[in-house]
């Protein structure tokens, strides 16, 4: 058990080359408003570093995933600094938490990320949503993101079907023919 101040939500855990765990999740902050969290620990789960990434509002970290040069990239969703209600809330760190970089891909409704991994060709490849939470025709629309390893957007896609219906991009993985599965 891990205990800080307040309460948590943990949303992924990895197991790192370095012999040990990181745990993303998000927690109240001082403010009464939620800051994503990174905690490292060594292989007995003895914490090594907690770090905190987020502003002033609603900050979410869902996954995360070492990348193959050892660093740690994280997706989910924001709403500090946010365009609209929630913007995609991309990012990387490296093996001892500092933000190497972050972005924020977003419009005036709701885009939230929910998965990330890194691709064979060695970029990353988020899945989430966009649209509205408010109810009508095509309200969400299911989305996968490729980003290369330093933030920049190469394609971005979105899929719906026709009618009253809400789609989300959960989870992501790459097939053995370099194609991506989608789930939701």
């Amino acid at each position: 058990q891990i205990v800080m101040e307040g309460w948590q939500f943990a949303t992924n855990i990895i197991t790192i080359e370095s012999e040990g765990y990181i745990i993303a999740g998000y927690c109240n902050d001082t403010s009464g408003s939620f800051d994503a969290f990174l905690i490292k620990t060594d292989s007995l789960l003895h914490i090594e570093w907690i770090k905190n990434y987020g502003g002033e509002s609603f900050d979410v970290i869902m996954d995360i995933h070492q990348t193959s040069d050892g660093n740690v990239a994280f997706a989910g969703y924001s709403e500090s600094d946010a365009i609209g209600q929630d913007d995609i809330w991309v990012g990387l760190t490296d093996i001892d938490g500092n933000l190497l970089w972050e972005k924020k891909i977003g419009t005036v409704n709701s885009e939230m990320a929910f998965s990330i991994q890194q691709t064979s060709d060695e970029n990353l490849i988020i899945a989430g949503n966009r649209g509205s939470f408010v109810s009508g025709q095509g309200n969400r629309d299911a989305m996968l993101l490729k980003m290369n390893l330093s933030g920049e957007i190469i394609w971005q896609k979105f899929y719906n079907s026709t009618g009253n219906h809400s789609e989300w991009g959960i989870a992501v993985t790459e097939t053995t023919d370099g194609c991506f599965l989608l789930v939701g």
